[in-house]
C-alpha cells in the first residue's frame, strides 16, 4: 500500500522530508512491538479496542462515498470497499461471547492457505524470477495458517494481535527503507527506479525528469485502455469464474484464450505487444508455455495502431477512459520499452507493457502541499488496500489484462475521491473512477 501511495504523491514533495519518513517508520515498528507485547496475555484487549475503533472510523468516513454513488455498478463497488474496514472492525470489537476473534483467526488462516497454495504452485511450476523467495514466503504462510487453526502460540485474540503486529512491522520497515531511498534519489530520478519497486525489473523503463507535469485539463484527450477478455473470444463457450477474468479459459478448439490489453492516445500513439509467432496455447501444454525460464523467451512485435489490431484480430470487449496521467512520461516509457523486443509470457507480455507503463505515467499525479496528510488520506482508503492486493498478486505471478484493468479501476476510484479535497467535507465525488464502455457483442465472422 505504501509503495502505491508514495508513487501517486511522488518523491519530489517527500525528498526534503526523507528523514521524517524513516522516523515515522521507526515509530510504526515501535508500535508493532507494543501490540506484540499486548498480545502475550492472550487477550490483547487494548490492541483489539484500539484497532477496532480505527477501522470503524475508517468505515464511517467512507459512508459518504456510498451515499454519493452515481449508479448501481459504482454503488456495488463502494459497498464492497466499505465492507472491508467494517468487517475488520466488527471482528476486533466483538465481545468474547460472539467469538469474533476466533472467526477472524479462521478467516485469516483460510486466506493464508489459499494464497500460500497458489504462491507455492506458481513458484514451483512457473519459475518466475524470485521463485525461491516466493516458495519460502508460501511455506511461511502455510505455517502461520496452521498456527492460527490450532490456536498456537496464543489464544485466537492474541494471535490476531500478533498478525496486526507483523503487518505493522512490515509497513514500518517499508517506511524506513523508503526514507532512505528518498534521501538518495536525485532531483530527477523516478521513484520506480528504487529497488522497492524493481523486484521483477519491470520499471527499468520508468522515465526521469527534472520537473513535474501540470495536471491535465478536462478538454485534453483521454488515454484509452482496450481490454480483450479471455471469455470474450468468439470460440469460448464455457465460464470459469475468477480464472476466466484474470488468466485464461479453454476454447472450443482445444486451445486457451488468455485475453489482451492495449493503450491508445490519439492516432499517433499505441501500446500493444505481441509475440512474433503465435504461442501454441493448447490445454495440454499451457502450463509448459507459462514457464518463466529464459529458454521460453521469444521475439515480440509492436502493433502499429488500434485499427490495425482490430482488422488483424477482433474488436475488444471493453474500453476505459483514463484522465490522470503524464503524457510525457508515458511516451518516454514506451520509447524505452520498444528498444527491447524480447517477449515472455510471464515476464514481458502485453500486460507487462501496459501495467508498469501506467504506473510510470501516474507518478506524482496527486502531488501537492501537506504530503503527509495526503499520505494518511490514501492509507485509510480501502481502494488502496485492494489495489495493493492486486499489485502483489501481479508481482509474484505476472501482470495479466484482468489485473491491469482492476488495478487501474481501484486507483482511479480512489483518486476521484481524494482529489476533491483532503478533508471530510469535500472528500467524495459522485463521478465514477474509470469510465468503462462496452463494445457491441462480438460475432463469428462469416
Amino acid at each position: 500500500m505504501l509503495k502505491i501511495a508514495f508513487l501517486l504523491i511522488g518523491p519530489a514533495v517527500f525528498r526534503p522530508h526523507g528523514w521524517a519518513v524513516s522516523l515515522l517508520g521507526g515509530l510504526v515498528v515501535a508500535l508493532a512491538a507494543l501490540v506484540a507485547w499486548d498480545a502475550l496475555d492472550g487477550v490483547a484487549y487494548v490492541s483489539h479496542q484500539a484497532f477496532g475503533s480505527v477501522f470503524l472510523a475508517i468505515a464511517l468516513f467512507h459512508v459518504l462515498a456510498v451515499t454519493n454513488a452515481p449508479d448501481r455498478g459504482e454503488l456495488v463497488q463502494r459497498l464492497w470497499r466499505l465492507g472491508l474496514p467494517l468487517a475488520v472492525a466488527a471482528a476486533l470489537l466483538a465481545p468474547p461471547s460472539l467469538h469474533g476473534d476466533w472467526i477472524a483467526s479462521v478467516i485469516v488462516a483460510v486466506a493464508l492457505v489459499i494464497d500460500g497454495v497458489i504462491r507455492l504452485g506458481i513458484a514451483l511450476v512457473v519459475h518466475v524470477p524470485g521463485w525461491r523467495r516466493n516458495t519460502l514466503v508460501a511455506l511461511a504462510q502455510l505455517a502461520g495458517a496452521a498456527g492460527l487453526f490450532w490456536q498456537w502460540p496464543l489464544a485466537p485474540a492474541g494471535n490476531i494481535a500478533l498478525v496486526l503486529a507483523l503487518s505493522l512491522s512490515l509497513s514500518g520497515w517499508v517506511l524506513v527503507r523508503m526514507g532512505g531511498h528518498l534521501r538518495r534519489l536525485d532531483g530527477k530520478t523516478s521513484i520506480l527506479r528504487s529497488n522497492l519497486y524493481s523486484a521483477r525489473g519491470w520499471h527499468v523503463h520508468a522515465p526521469s525528469f527534472d520537473d513535474a507535469d501540470p495536471p491535465r485539463s478536462p478538454d485534453q484527450r483521454p488515454l484509452i485502455m482496450y481490454n480483450w477478455m479471455p471469455s470474450g473470444a468468439p470460440n469460448v463457450t464455457m465460464r470459469l469464474p475468477v480464472i476466466d477474468r484474470y488468466f485464461a479459459v479453454p476454447d472450443v478448439d482445444g486451445g486457451m484464450s488468455s485475453g489482451h490489453v492495449s493503450l491508445e492516445l490519439g492516432a499517433d500513439f499505441y501500446i500493444s505487444y505481441y509475440p512474433n509467432e503465435e504461442i501454441e496455447r493448447s490445454s495440454s501444454n499451457f502450463i509448459n508455455t507459462m514457464s518463466g525460464e529464459p529458454t521460453h523467451n521469444m521475439e515480440g512485435s509492436f502493433v502499429p495502431s488500434f485499427a490495425f489490431e482490430v482488422e488483424d484480430w477482433r474488436a475488444p470487449n471493453r474500453r476505459f477512459l483514463l484522465r490522470r496521467f503524464s503524457e510525457r512520461r508515458l511516451r518516454a516509457y514506451w520509447d524505452s520499452f520498444r528498444q527491447d523486443k524480447t517477449y515472455s509470457l510471464v515476464n514481458r507480455n502485453c500486460a507487462v507493457a501496459v501495467g508498469p507503463g501506467l504506473e510510470a505515467a501516474m507518478e506524482g499525479v496527486w502531488a501537492g502541499s501537506r504530503p503527509f496528510l495526503r499520505l494518511a488520506r490514501l492509507m485509510v482508503d480501502p481502494g488502496l488496500w485492494l489495489a495493493a492486493l492486486i499489485r502483489g498478486r501481479a508481482e509474484f505471478l505476472t501482470w495479466t489484462p484482468g489485473f491491469v484493468v482492476d488495478y487501474m479501476g481501484e486507483l482511479n476510484r480512489m483518486m476521484d475521491q481524494c482529489e476533491q479535497g483532503v478533508g471530510l467535507r469535500n472528500a467524495f465525488s459522485g463521478a465514477p473512477g474509470m469510465v468503462g464502455q462496452d463494445f457491441p457483442p462480438i460475432c463469428d465472422e462469416a
